[in-house]
């Protein structure tokens, strides 16, 4: 651990006290874990930290090569903002998909009404188009077709999940913007949306009663579910 901040101070010019912080991002999602160890010239003193495992390094890289990517990319500025709604409903896809086998292409399907009843039950909203094109807005693409079976939404579950991990991480790093520092030991909030209601088709504001028009946006909402 001494090695790695000295490593970071002398060749990329990184503050020491900042890069412990953005590692405690990493523990605190479980990716990394601190070990600590009496130090030899004193037994009596406090354990210190010694070192750093990494038990998912490729998610370290494919976080910064996501972020790196998006915010010298012109435009894309948004896509480095977190959603609750968008993580939510992205996590509902991916419990209802985990067992499905994948096709050759790496898409897995799911029957649209299971995914309508957990949107339901879980954020309180009915599942429209407009849900997917949230989802799309944030680089996730969904293909919906019909069959004998009914309607299929499907998906890449690898794309799906990497990303779903990337924004969790991107989640902490505003926690940290927000208050300053990271608290390795702090459980991890998950982004869910409570039950609210009904809500704008256009912007998504949720409502009360049956008004005609949306008081945030002014769209046309009486015939909304």
């Amino acid at each position: 651990w001494p090695l790695a901040k000295q490593y970071a101070q002398r060749v990329f010019l990184e503050n020491p006290r900042r890069f412990e912080t953005a590692t405690n991002v990493f523990v605190k999602l479980g990716v990394a874990k601190y070990e600590f160890a009496k130090n030899e010239d004193d037994p009596k003193a406090p354990e210190e930290l010694v070192r750093v495992h990494f038990t998912d390094l490729a998610l370290v890289e494919q976080f910064f090569e996501f972020y790196q990517y998006y915010y010298f990319k012109g435009g894309k500025q948004e896509l480095l903002k977190t959603d609750d709604r968008v993580m939510h409903l992205t996590q509902i896809l991916l419990t209802l998909a985990k067992g499905e086998t994948p096709d050759r292409n790496g898409a897995v399907k799911v029957d649209f009404a299971k995914i309508g009843e957990a949107v339901k039950e879980e954020m309180g909203l009915q599942l429209n188009a407009d849900h997917f094109t949230l989802l799309e807005n944030k680089g996730l693409f969904v293909k919906r077709a019909s069959g004998d079976q009914g309607v299929t939404v499907s998906f890449d579950f690898k794309e799906f999940d990497r990303t779903m991990k990337v924004w969790k991480v991107l989640r902490e790093v505003e926690r940290w913007n927000e208050k300053g520092t990271v608290d390795p030991n702090e459980a991890v909030i998950e982004a869910k949306v409570k039950k609210a209601g009904p809500e704008c088709p256009d912007c998504h504001k949720p409502y009360q009663g049956q008004p005609k028009f949306c008081s945030e946006c002014g769209a046309k909402i009486s015939q909304a579910a």
